[in-house]
């Protein structure tokens, strides 16, 4: 490896690997931004996905107490489970709503 390392600790097994696989650090360096680069964005497309589904299962739960409802024989019980509807029936749309105005 023609390029001096300051500052950087390396194992002598690593020093190994890199005078093995590269010309100079710089070259392993830039090789790393780029991998790192795309991991960024392929994290990006995961998470955005996770935070989807999050919103579905949200407005399915939302939507399971309101069916439920319908089956519960006194007030308290149904107006609690009506509410219970309504707050994750609404945390799934207004999350949504917000996460797709970010962009």
């Amino acid at each position: 490896m023609s390029d001096k390392t300051y500052g950087c600790r390396l194992y002598p097994n690593e020093r190994q690997y890199l005078e093995e696989h590269y010309e100079n650090f710089s070259d392993y360096v830039h090789d790393s931004f780029k991998r790192d680069i795309e991991l960024t964005k392929k994290n990006y497309k995961n998470n955005k996905l996770q935070s989807h589904l999050q919103h579905i299962i949200y407005i399915g739960l939302g939507l399971i107490f309101l069916f439920f409802t319908t089956t519960q024989k006194t007030l308290i019980g149904m107006i609690f489970v009506f509410l219970m509807g309504i707050f994750f029936t609404a945390t799934g749309l207004v999350d949504l709503y917000y996460n797709r105005s970010k962009k």
